[in-house]
């Protein structure tokens, strides 16, 4: 096996760290309103709003016209693709009202979960076709960064070894394709506890997780500097007789944070 590839630009790199650096200022957080139309849809119409594209602009428009001072909290936001091609009353782009206030704009690029083949319930995410092109419009449109979603069921029979696989190797793809496009990729890897697994067990499953996607990312060269790592905090399973602090949660997840994720990562949130 060959050990020579070309290494990213030095332009490059410091464009994907100069992004990472500006999501993960102290004292700001990412907010997520990467909401479909039909997730939309069903959340207005629990509230008894006739849902429509006019409406969901309304909606947006006013989410992001904050008249506060957003960027002293807020150092990016992640939409939906239909976001990028939505315009206010009087013309003017929806996400340009963030790029106003010196707030990041990312944008969802998976096309959602889909059930993988012989498999306790398990899931991969579908979206790689495509994704270059698409991530070249997001960088045009002023985007700096993406988000790709893999969720891992944490059971009896699960995570397995091909869904870990399966996932592993499509984020890895995800972040090479976006990191190529001068974006930078956020990994939404989501351990999901589903049965009456403990504390102990769902450390033990995102560590083999992480460890898999960590190895995934270098082999296709994925420049970690110019990544972050967005993960919940582990949690026992809804059946698990156990009950656990926030004090041991918190814990738990911080070890498994430093002694798994690379220090070269550009960052992690939950």
């Amino acid at each position: 096996m060959s050990t020579y590839f070309n290494y990213p630009s030095r332009s490059l790199i410091d464009e994907l760290r100069h992004i990472a650096a500006e999501l993960m200022k102290l004292g700001h957080g990412i907010v997520v309103t990467d909401e479909s139309p039909s997730q939309l849809e069903r959340l207005m119409e629990m509230f008894g709003i006739n849902s429509s594209k006019e409406m969901r602009i309304q909606y947006r428009s006013l989410l992001f016209s904050v008249k506060e001072s957003l960027d002293e909290y807020v150092s990016g936001v992640a939409v939906h693709p239909e976001v990028l091609d939505q315009t206010t009353a009087n013309g003017c782009a929806l996400h340009c009202q963030l790029r106003r206030k010196n707030v990041l704009v990312g944008v969802t690029v998976d096309k959602g979960l889909v059930p993988l083949l012989c498999t306790y319930g398990e899931y991969t995410t579908q979206g790689l076709d495509g994704l270059a092109a698409r991530c070249a419009e997001y960088k045009d449109c002023g985007c700096d960064f993406t988000m790709w979603r893999a969720q891992f069921n944490v059971g009896e029979h699960s995570p397995s070894y091909q869904a870990i696989m399966d996932n592993a190797n499509n984020l890895a793809k995800f972040a090479a394709i976006s990191q190529s496009k001068r974006m930078l990729p956020i990994l939404e890897v989501d351990v999901v506890p589903s049965d009456d697994n403990d504390m102990e067990r769902a450390e033990k499953c995102a560590e083999a997780i992480l460890i898999f996607i960590y190895k995934s990312l270098c082999d296709h060269h994925v420049n970690l500097e110019g990544t972050i790592l967005k993960i919940p905090a582990l949690n026992a399973g809804p059946k698990c007789t156990k009950r656990y602090s926030p004090g041991q949660i918190s814990k738990t997840t911080l070890r498994l944070l430093r002694h798994v994720v690379p220090a070269s990562v550009g960052g992690e949130f939950k």
